[in-house]
């Protein structure tokens, strides 16, 4: 899928550092730990994602992949060397090459950085055990990353923005159906939700000055504009078991870790999200 970058840069444009919401005309919305779980199919519920970070990562990545730049390896070099499978595999090749793919899944999407071709060495211990590595987080520690990213990128002095941009592109779609591309979209049988945006072509490939439309829809946005609840019980049916995963976090108040990243999930600010009734927010504070 590609990015929309207006539509992205409109969005930064209402983020709100203080609250972790974007600020409408007609209240408060956000990215929750529903929407990773229903749009990605990540464990929104397990052990945080964290770790040491006084390894040998020479030593680390020699072991159990290969070739790295410092504290990070190259994503293009992953892509290179770990490219199909040999036949005659062993379980150890088996074992780095979908460490390979994950670390591109990190570096590449879930965890992106501004660079967009290093992923940190740090994510590796996390997946030398496979077993360990289902019972964590992911999905709270991929929300936390991007609640950072935006939180960097709505300073004024900021000139990017990075981080799993396509949940937010997705979350938009859902959340605003006007500004989804207008073609009709099923929902794939048994795969997280973000799938049925795969391969549409954002409306500012279409359109120019597409940063000023979104930006003068948001501004006259009125609450008839906006579903509050997309993912329907019929939507729901059709989601594999991983997107139903963890419910009892997705109204979770608290703090979200990724390593050195703690951002705080305020799902009470946006409680119509979940079909609940909105009441008056409380003082907040993320310092």
């Amino acid at each position: 899928m590609q990015l929309d970058w207006h539509l992205i840069t409109a969005l930064v444009e209402r983020w709100r550092p203080e609250t972790h919401t974007f600020h409408m005309p007609c209240g408060e919305c956000t990215i929750t730990l529903q929407d990773v779980a229903v749009q990605l199919g990540l464990p929104v519920d397990g052990e945080p994602v964290v770790g040491s970070l006084l390894y040998d990562w020479k030593v680390l990545c020699e072991d159990y992949l290969g070739e790295m730049k410092g504290q990070r390896l190259s994503l293009p070099w992953l892509a290179e060397q770990f490219t199909e499978l040999p036949p005659d595999a062993d379980v150890v090749s088996v074992q780095r090459y979908a460490r390979a793919y994950i670390m591109q899944l990190i570096g590449g999407f879930l965890f992106a950085d501004k660079s967009n071709t290093l992923v940190h060495c740090m994510f590796l211990p996390l997946l030398i055990n496979f077993d360990q590595a289902g019972t964590y987080a992911w999905g709270a520690a991929c929300l936390a990353w991007l609640y950072r990213e935006l939180c960097r990128a709505s300073n004024a002095r900021s000139l990017e923005i990075a981080g799993p941009l396509i949940l937010l592109q997705v979350w938009a779609y859902d959340r605003f159906p006007i500004l989804a591309p207008q073609v009709p979209v099923e929902v794939s049988i048994g795969r997280p939700l973000s799938f049925r945006w795969s391969g549409v072509i954002p409306l500012s490939e279409l359109s120019a000055n597409m940063l000023i439309t979104y930006r003068m829809f948001f501004d006259r946005l009125i609450n008839s504009q906006i579903n509050w609840t997309p993912y329907t019980s019929h939507i729901m049916a059709l989601l594999p078991r991983q997107c139903h995963n963890g419910q009892a976090m997705w109204t979770y108040v608290g703090p979200m870790i990724c390593f050195h990243l703690v951002e705080k999930h305020q799902a009470g600010r946006v409680l119509r999200q979940f079909h609940m009734l909105q009441m008056p927010p409380e003082f907040c504070s993320t310092d």
